[in-house]
């Protein structure tokens, strides 16, 4: 994996199946808030790519490994590739194909316990909210995390002008929360 912090730019370059690297904001957005950040799409292969959110029991390690964002229950994740979204390693449909170029917009509401995504700026079906949270399972807050295998993207936690608006106003980027 490369990462790029002036250019804010992951490029994932493991091109094995069980090579998945998983990175994970050092912001957590605490309950009883909202956090937003953005990726764009700037090069793309079709290897599971899983964008979303992990809680702080999230299992970490150096290096990559199998386990991706949406795994486990401490995860959740959205795969426009494949078209699936994904918590404690079952999935759902997510009738929406991502392609190069786009910006996806990923939101945690810990107000009202939803997760949303959106597209190019739309909330609209099928993106908008498509996971409902138990606080047990986030139990103190959610950081922004995104796992890939080949794939490049630029990620914006609040560092830059946003691209798209968040669904509320209240929403605030990454990096106006508190580093673990």
């Amino acid at each position: 994996m490369k990462l790029d912090v002036t250019e804010q730019t992951v490029e994932f370059t493991s091109g094995q199946r069980d090579g998945y690297c998983t990175l994970r904001s050092t912001q957590r957005c605490p309950l009883g808030d909202k956090g937003y950040y953005e990726l764009e799409i700037l090069g793309y292969d079709s290897l599971f790519p899983q964008y979303g959110f992990v809680s702080a029991a999230f299992h970490r390690m150096p290096g990559c490994s199998d386990e991706k964002v949406g795994d486990s229950v401490d995860s959740w994740s959205f795969d426009g590739e494949n078209q699936k979204i994904q918590h404690n390693a079952q999935e759902s449909q997510y009738d929406c194909m991502w392609k190069k170029g786009d910006v996806l917009g990923l939101a945690c509401d810990l107000k009202d316990m939803h997760l949303h995504v959106s597209v190019n700026g739309c909330f609209d079906a099928p993106n908008g909210l498509l996971f409902t949270l138990s606080p047990d399972a986030v139990r103190d807050g959610l950081f922004a995390a995104f796992t890939g295998i080949q794939s490049k993207l630029r990620y914006n936690l609040g560092e830059a002008p946003f691209k798209h608006a968040p669904p509320s106003a209240d929403s605030k980027g990454f990096v106006q929360f508190g580093a673990e």
